[in-house]
């Protein structure tokens, strides 16, 4: 085994495998061992496909907020993504998600389970 072996959340054959040579050989053998299983071609091409598109060694060279605009956005990223620039979307603001919300907020008063710790007013002592 390598030195190189484990890192958080690659693939597993990512993981097992830090020089070329064996990278390749263990390719080549989870392709086979998913083919045997009966797996479609198409599918383990996409898989491959998928994993060699995600794995960078290499630290972005900056990274760039912006708000989400639908299908802009997604622009945006494949534009930049052969940049090396990391590209992070946030939701913008909306009446709609400042006005509403899920749930209410509990009063403290009502709060089950919980001790609370009450400061003296005449001394230095907490009454629990």
């Amino acid at each position: 085994m390598h030195e190189a072996l484990v890192h958080p959340g690659e693939s597993s054959n990512e993981v097992i495998c830090s020089i070329k040579d064996d990278k390749l050989e263990e390719d080549r053998h989870i392709t086979s061992a998913l083919m045997s299983n009966g797996y479609p071609h198409s599918f383990i091409q996409g898989i491959s496909r998928k994993s060699k598109r995600s794995r960078s060694d290499e630290q972005p060279v900056a990274t760039v907020v912006l708000p989400y605009v639908k299908n802009v956005s997604e622009s945006i990223r494949r534009i930049l993504t052969p940049l090396n620039v990391r590209a992070c979307f946030k939701l913008h603001k909306t009446l709609r998600n400042i006005l509403v919300h899920a749930k209410g907020r509990e009063h403290m008063n009502k709060k089950t389970g919980v001790i609370y710790q009450i400061p003296c007013g005449t001394c230095n002592e907490i009454y629990i």
